[in-house]
């Protein structure tokens, strides 16, 4: 997948860069084939940006917005005040993404919005998010009263929503989609365009070196000096140590087994491996797709790389002088 897009610009202020194809190819189903697409991949890869480009920039609808993260917040302002008092009331009580829908339904017939919801961290909103997605795709699938409806989720749990949401939409007409990270090309144009529109105090090796193709990592990376940059790292060390520690007594060869399956990208070849797997997503150190598990930040491969070799955790200065 590729292409690039400047007539979309991304909440960088930059084109879009990586997704004109992936874009164009969900556009292409969603609606004849699928009617729920739920958006899961690593934190900071661009779901959100992502499904809002395929339902504005390709398809030319205009959809209800709703962002979790935001109503929680209490900020809301494409929709008229009533209704936006009454999305934060369903996000603060965790009445369900059902609720929301509700109040999606309400805005299509009073604003004149397209029957296209675009839910971003649907999760926040649910105290059973996968029951609700269940029951609200087989709403949109074969529900008369839903008929012609199209529904967009993100969230960042990749392995836990993704494997139960499998099963759960099974026959709902929903498709579970991983957003990867950009190639070095793409996440390197994207950049260089921030960097030339916006002070970079980062260079584009050391940023790919730690975020790799996570394009929300851009603008905090490039805000760093080597004070706060250090200390970043030094936070990313401790997570790392803390997650360790906190492992059961048949993961004690970790940093052996984490090399393995993330470094050297090795598929899990026995239930410990894959235990240990699933544990490293939960703590957000890794995703999972294609069957096997990856670094959520290149950073902990360099982490893991250095520890391995050295037998004990290294200092951040090391692992930029790693990259």
């Amino acid at each position: 997948m590729g292409g690039v897009d400047c007539g979309w610009r991304t909440g960088l202020g930059t084109c879009i860069y990586g997704r004109v194809d992936e874009a164009r190819s969900l556009a292409s189903v969603f609606g004849e084939i699928y009617s729920t697409i739920v958006f899961v991949g690593p934190r900071n890869v661009g779901k959100s940006e992502l499904a809002r480009y395929m339902v504005r920039g390709v398809l030319g609808l205009r959809p209800v917005e709703i962002d979790a993260r935001v109503l929680r917040a209490r900020e809301f302002i494409q929709l008229p005040r009533d209704l936006v008092l009454e999305a934060i009331r369903v996000v603060e009580d965790r009445e369900g993404v059902g609720g929301l829908l509700e109040v999606a339904l309400k805005a299509v017939r009073s604003v004149g919005f397209d029957r296209v919801v675009v839910l971003d961290e649907f999760h926040l909103a649910s105290r059973e998010p996968i029951k609700d997605l269940e029951a609200l795709a087989k709403l949109v699938a074969f529900y008369p009263r839903y008929s012609g409806w199209r529904l967009v989720f993100t969230t960042s749990d990749g392995w836990v929503m993704s494997q139960d949401l499998e099963s759960a939409v099974e026959g709902y007409r929903a498709l579970i989609h991983v957003v990867e990270p950009l190639n070095e090309t793409d996440m390197g144009a994207l950049y260089r365009e921030y960097a030339e529109k916006n002070t970079c105090r980062v260079d584009w090796s050391l940023v790919w070196g730690l975020a790799g193709g996570l394009p929300g990592y851009i603008p905090f990376l490039c805000s760093m000096g080597v004070d706060a940059l250090e200390s970043w790292i030094g936070r990313l060390i401790d997570t790392l140590e803390r997650f360790i520690v906190s492992l059961r007594e048949e993961y004690s060869g970790a940093i052996d087994t984490m090399h393995r399956i993330l470094v050297e990208g090795s598929r899990p070849s026995n239930r410990l491996e894959l235990e240990l797997g699933i544990e490293m997503v939960k703590a957000n150190l890794a995703y999972y797709s294609r069957q096997r598990f990856h670094p959520q930040l290149k950073a902990y491969a360099h982490i893991i790389e250095i520890w391995r070799r050295r037998g004990k955790k290294p200092s951040p200065r090391e692992v930029i002088g790693h990259i």
